[in-house]
């Protein structure tokens, strides 16, 4: 009867140890398993958003640079459209003051064709036409 007992407590100890022991490892294995997956997890997500903030930043770069180099490009058009509109403008006074100084060269020629013509009619000399002309051209020009 006693070595039954023992027999039966030696089987009953085996299978309970068996059994702490599975437990035991199970829970050391789903903590270990927990931690590494957690640690994995987390070095993932690290490198994801490393990834992730770099591709943002080049991206926003590139956008930029875009911008700013169509900026420049932009002003750059508009300082050579005022360049151009001043040269025309130039062009335009010149043409207007070149209009001008054609008109008084025609009329001190036309003025002093009347002149010429009037010494002619009247059959002056050439020191009175010399005195008409030195007092006559140079108020006209004055007056031009």
């Amino acid at each position: 009867m006693v070595i039954v007992v023992i027999i039966v407590m030696v089987i009953v100890m085996v299978i309970v140890m068996i059994i702490v022991m599975i437990i035991v490892v199970i829970i050391v294995m789903v903590i270990v398993v927990i931690i590494v997956m957690v640690i994995v997890v987390i070095i993932v997500m690290v490198i994801v958003v490393i990834i992730v903030v770099v591709v943002v930043v080049v991206v926003v770069m590139i956008i930029v640079m875009i911008i700013l180099v169509l900026v420049i490009v932009a002003i750059l058009v508009l300082a050579l459209a005022i360049v151009v509109i001043l040269v025309l403008a130039l062009a335009i006074v010149a043409v207007i003051i070149l209009v001008l100084a054609l008109a008084i060269l025609a009329l001190a020629i036309f003025i002093l064709g009347v002149d010429l013509l009037v010494i002619y009619i009247l059959g002056l000399d050439p020191l009175d036409h010399v005195l008409l002309c030195g007092l006559l051209l140079p108020a006209i020009f004055t007056l031009g």
